[in-house]
């Protein structure tokens, strides 16, 4: 047998298994993906729907302090609740975060510290009249800002 005879057998054995290690290697990479995916898109729309809760509960706060009795938005709780229920969520999701979602993310908690203080200062004080809308539509808005982050992170958006 001639250098180019056994050359002509192995080329094609060569090639059928760089195909077939090739395709393992890139099959395993998409059920990863797949998998990810099956295990992130749960943990994102828990973590959503918490927020979504404190955006309305914002937005209703707002809608209260300036008399609006037909907002479609309800203060539910307070900010402090809605706090502890954000870090739990978070905390047991952490994994699928971003770090710049994760950096948003401790910057609204802070923030809600923040309003934590504010109503705790209210609470204490029945006569202050003040209107800190504008506290609870910041809030409001920068929750919904981290929203549509969080749905750009799944490239949904």
């Amino acid at each position: 047998m001639t250098l180019l005879q056994i050359t002509t057998l192995l080329i094609p054995i060569a090639a059928a298994s760089t195909v077939g290690l090739l395709t393992y290697f890139f099959a395993i990479k998409s059920k990863k993906f797949d998998l990810l995916y099956a295990s992130k898109i749960p943990a994102f729309t828990e973590i959503s729907s918490k927020l979504t809760k404190f955006k309305s509960s914002c937005f209703g706060k707002v809608a209260e302090y300036r008399g609006m009795d037909f907002s479609p938005y309800a203060y539910s709780g307070s900010t402090l609740a809605h706090l502890r229920e954000i870090v739990e969520v978070v905390d047991a999701n952490i994994i699928f975060l971003s770090k710049s979602n994760r950096n948003k993310i401790e910057q609204l908690l802070s923030q809600m510290g923040m309003a934590c203080n504010l109503e705790l200062r209210l609470a204490a004080d029945k006569n202050d009249s003040a209107d800190y809308s504008e506290v609870y539509q910041k809030l409001g808005h920068e929750t919904e800002k981290l929203i549509e982050l969080l749905y750009k992170d799944l490239n949904l958006k």
